[in-house]
């Protein structure tokens, strides 16, 4: 907005970090492989599609939602250079630090591959 500057943002907290993640139980995940591995190849699918045409991509968002956000604002977000779209958690550990040092994590662990399926280890972008 006119008039408006950015003070702080995340990115200037935690470093590149994702702002979403899938959920599911351990019995979920382990009692429903195929399942998982679908979701885990549309979301594969989907990140690669985002990142070989943003234009596409914002405009599907922006109909899917009927956000009335003007798409040259959504490409601007897409193309900023600290936005890593990607499907590998990223900033995970910063976040799990922070979560312990409040309380709201009791065992801190030693890095995001420990709250994590080993599924997501083996993507790539």
């Amino acid at each position: 907005m006119p008039g408006y500057h950015q003070v702080v943002s995340s990115y200037d907290i935690i470093g590149p970090h994702s702002v979403s993640c899938i959920v599911m139980t351990t019995p979920f995940h382990d009692g429903n492989p195929k399942t998982v591995a679908a979701i885990l190849g549309a979301m594969k699918e989907a990140t690669a599609w985002i990142k070989s045409d943003k234009k596409a991509a914002a405009e599907a968002y922006l109909r899917v939602t009927k956000d009335r956000m003007p798409v040259e604002e959504l490409m601007a977000m897409l193309n900023d250079p600290n936005i890593v779209i990607t499907i590998v958690p990223k900033g995970a550990d910063k976040i799990s630090e922070f979560l312990h040092k409040v309380g709201r994590v009791k065992v801190k662990p030693d890095n995001w591959k420990d709250y994590y399926f080993g599924d997501v280890e083996k993507l790539a972008d």
